[in-house]
């Protein structure tokens, strides 16, 4: 696999999204599902993960999954906006969970945490789970991109 940044494809749909995959992988999303910038968007999302690894025959990364698309879709909401959309992929060995935002920033680097911050820790339990997590700046979105060993 390259270095390279994942390719970024301009799609006009209702939400204008931007589908985009990782450098070495080929390029189609498997399951792509726009999600409502709404606080319930994260459930909506972890039963769509759910159903969708289940019927691909993949649970042993469920609970991984399930984590990893909480906290980046809660991410791409609160500090994101509209549109949001949820991709998925598998890519033997790995299933790539991608979330879609409104917003072409960068995501903050994850901080030093303390006793005393109540927040900030979604990214440094993504770190924990996933192989490696990334983003791809699109031209008015960006993409937080996570990579879970199917065998986790």
């Amino acid at each position: 696999m390259t270095d390279a940044k994942p390719a970024c494809v301009r799609r006009s749909t209702r939400r204008r999204m931007c589908e985009a995959t990782s450098a070495g992988y080929p390029g189609r999303v498997d399951f792509l599902l726009p999600l409502e910038s709404d606080p319930r968007a994260a459930g909506h999302a972890r039963q769509a993960v759910k159903h969708k690894l289940t019927e691909w025959g993949h649970t042993n990364c469920l609970d991984d999954a399930l984590l990893v698309v909480s906290e980046l879709v809660a991410n791409a909401i609160r500090h994101g906006g509209s549109p949001v959309a949820l991709h998925l992929m598998v890519r033997t060995p790995v299933v790539l969970i991608g979330v879609q935002d409104g917003s072409p920033t960068t995501p903050p680097t994850p901080r030093a945490l303390t006793d005393t911050h109540t927040g900030g820790r979604g990214m440094h339990l993504i770190s924990a789970v996933c192989k490696r997590w990334w983003w791809y700046q699109c031209e008015k979105t960006k993409i937080v991109w996570a990579e879970i060993p199917l065998a986790a």
